[in-house]
């Protein structure tokens, strides 16, 4: 039996990470004997017809479509597409595009049923009981149409115990040197960690309810050995939605990492500011973690208190501090804009701490997903009227750029996005960016000495020159559409 995995199109010419999600369904579908292949929309930049082409030429007898919300309107219009090429074909979708939404998906689609959560067991499971003619309703952690168009649930597959039994994703399927293309560097996406302990009431989780489950560094290291020997990559960046979240792992995983084949390879991780503390930044310095994403969202108590974030204005500030005394860039940091009490002067706050630490301030609108407390609070406040336009409305505008829904007490759609505009905020001019980093330069050479100093400048000259020169060109607001031509 052969199974077809599509990633649909989101955010096209973006490209930036390979499908990891649909190449770890894959690889569990080819360990237990399918035939796959993944049609990469994103990875191989298909139009509409060339997807048409390929999908006509693919004789699956499943398809699988996954991706993230954002991804339902072209998810519903690629099982249409499966559906004229192939009348009896089963087709079934995964990723948050249907585990928040799968009653919604599977009444307005062509889909026959939902993967819930962690799809590598589940996803195999179902090929399984289609393939034999087995009732659905044995498969566990599935929510399906039977035949008189009714929707079922059925009982939850249980989350997977050791993640690193589970096989590499399947490299070979998706063309990796072309996301590679895109981004201008080698590196390598990786995922370690599933699930997340902490409740930002924004947050839309991949697998909801899950309790925080991880990899062993040892099995990291294995992997990251084995994507340097292949591909050659200069630096991996973790895929999770929150690496540092266990203090001890990530040490000993920094440790025996510059023990290791990878030592001199950089990487990038996700943090928190209240996680961050001196001991873990040497060890990540040392190890060549140049960069940490973090999500400060906004520098106003009262805001992060409605988030839900669990964090203090005075924790960020001792996190930015602490990452720039390590050399460790926060060119990721992610702000929101948009909450229900937002003003002008908390905006202000927020572009004053940027301005403060050399941070960029270009703000995400506050957009409730499903399955988030953030998309109840809509709900509940009437703000979301009908959730299937609601939905088809996020999927059109493809990314939090563009504003969904209006939460604020204070503004109206234009003023907010007028704000937002008059307050993205770029660091510093060259002339003051340049004095900055030689002022960090001869702290680090008194405090560490020389050599110490020529390893942070080798590895940070490029973030450097990069901080450097944005002023000299217009701000990069970005404009991606979901629309597929």
């Amino acid at each position: 039996m052969k199974v077809c995995l599509i990633n649909p199109p989101v955010q096209m010419n973006r490209r930036l990470w390979y499908p990891i999600g649909i190449c770890y369904v894959a690889a569990s579908l080819l360990k237990a004997g399918f035939d796959v292949e993944i049609i990469d929309v994103i990875g191989e930049n298909l139009s509409r017809e060339n997807f048409k082409k390929r999908l006509s030429d693919c004789h699956a007898d499943a398809f699988g479509i996954g991706g993230l919300i954002m991804a339902f309107n072209n998810a519903v219009d690629i099982a249409q597409m499966i559906r004229e090429t192939y009348p009896e074909s089963f087709i079934f979708a995964g990723n948050t595009v249907g585990s928040t939404i799968p009653e919604i998906l599977l009444q307005n689609s062509q889909i026959n049923a939902i993967v819930m959560g962690e799809g590598e067991i589940t996803t195999v499971n179902l090929i399984k009981a289609v393939k034999n003619g087995r009732k659905l309703e044995d498969v566990k952690g599935i929510v399906f149409k039977n035949q008189k168009g009714g929707i079922i649930h059925t009982s939850p597959q249980p989350p997977i115990e050791n993640l690193d039994d589970l096989p590499y994703p399947a490299w070979d399927l998706v063309p990796l040197n072309n996301y590679f293309e895109n981004i201008g560097r080698k590196v390598y996406p990786i995922s370690s960690v599933r699930g997340c302990p902490y409740n930002c009431i924004f947050c839309c989780k991949t697998f909801i309810g899950y309790r925080v489950r991880s990899r062993s560094p040892e099995s990291i290291l294995k992997e990251l050995i084995e994507v340097k020997k292949r591909f050659d990559v200069s630096s991996f960046a973790f895929f999770d939605d929150l690496f540092i979240y266990n203090k001890k792992r990530v040490m000993k995983f920094c440790a025996l990492k510059m023990e290791s084949q990878v030592s001199d390879l950089e990487w990038e991780a996700s943090a928190r500011v209240d996680l961050i503390n001196e001991e873990l930044c040497k060890a990540l310095s040392k190890s060549h973690c140049i960069e940490l994403g973090i999500g400060f969202e906004s520098n106003t108590q009262q805001i992060l208190d409605f988030y839900k974030k669990g964090i203090t204005v005075e924790q960020c500030q001792n996190a930015a501090d602490l990452c720039r005394e390590h050399g460790i860039s926060l060119s990721g940091a992610s702000f929101l804009i948009g909450a229900p009490d937002e003003t002008y002067n908390t905006v202000k706050a927020s572009v004053d701490f940027c301005k403060k630490n050399r941070l960029r301030y270009e703000p995400h609108f506050v957009t409730p997903y499903p399955q988030t407390a953030l998309y109840d609070y809509a709900l509940q406040k009437g703000l979301i009227k009908d959730e299937l336009e609601y939905i088809r409305k996020i999927s059109k505008i493809g990314n939090t750029n563009y504003l969904a829904v209006n939460l604020t007490d204070n503004f109206t759609d234009e003023e907010l996005y007028a704000l937002r505009k008059k307050s993205i905020y770029f660091p510093a001019t060259p002339y003051k960016t340049v004095k900055f980093y030689i002022g960090e330069g001869i702290k680090i050479l008194r405090r560490d000495g020389p050599l110490e100093l020529i390893n942070k400048t080798r590895r940070h000259l490029p973030q450097v020159f990069e901080v450097i020169i944005s002023p000299i060109r217009p701000p990069k607001t970005e404009k991606y559409s979901n629309e597929w031509d």
